[in-house]
């Protein structure tokens, strides 16, 4: 299913991001650096490893969502990205685009996102120097984060233990993906893209089916969302 929905996916470039992924962590902190984990990595962070489609296909890159009252506006985040080698896009330290880079064919982008608190929200929003889009439907994602706590290798730091990431919990995580399936499906908002909303459908199933906390759990965890 994810080889037809996705074709991009790969253990190698999942474990790729996530070294990523860990490298951030370590310098924003969690929970209260100001930001969550949104996107294919959290539900790859969220679920079971062997669900009812197998392990999680996981992702290719690192979305991350915002919070305007945490981040200080000084230094800039773009500052402290460049501090631990990211690289903006365009040489803009403004961007909500980023990359770390691999090997010299190789990179793991990295999108910086704000909530949209309802359709009538800005498109865009600035947040510590950072103009950071702000998709519609993730106006639940900074509420109630679950904190995932993982060792592993990180990028251009190697081996690290107990890395505390802040992750969007499972319901507005389901909101988010859902509004991207019928905007990518049906072209409300966003350009059709059919591959795309086959993942984000992919990715529901997953949390649907396999989150790690069991049902009893994401039904608890709805209502403590604000």
């Amino acid at each position: 299913m994810t080889e037809i929905a996705y074709p991009r996916y790969s253990r190698e470039v999942s474990d790729a991001s996530f070294s990523v992924l860990l490298r951030l962590a370590d310098e924003l902190g969690s929970p209260a650096g100001g930001y969550r984990v949104i996107g294919g990595m959290a539900v790859h962070l969220l679920c079971r490893e062997h669900g009812q489609l197998g392990p999680h296909v996981g992702t290719f890159d690192v979305d991350l969502a915002l919070a305007a009252a945490v981040l200080p506006r000084e230094p800039g985040l773009g500052e402290r990205l460049e501090g631990i080698g990211l690289k903006p896009d365009d040489h803009n330290r403004r961007s909500m685009y980023w990359f770390a880079e691999l090997e010299a064919d190789r990179k793991v982008p990295i999108d910086l996102l704000a909530p949209k608190l309802s359709d009538q929200s800005p498109e865009f929003l600035e947040v510590a120097g950072i103009r950071a889009w702000c998709p519609p439907g993730t106006g639940a994602v900074l509420d109630a984060p679950v904190q995932v706590v993982k060792d592993g290798t990180a990028w251009r730091s190697g081996a690290v233990r107990s890395v505390k990431i802040a992750v969007t919990s499972a319901p507005a995580l389901i909101m988010a993906k859902a509004r991207s399936f019928k905007d990518r499906a049906y072209g409300q908002g966003r350009p059709v893209d059919l591959p795309k909303a086959g993942k984000h459908a992919y990715d529901l199933f997953c949390l649907m089916t396999s989150y790690a906390g069991g049902p009893g759990t994401r039904v608890k965890d709805w209502g403590s969302l604000g």
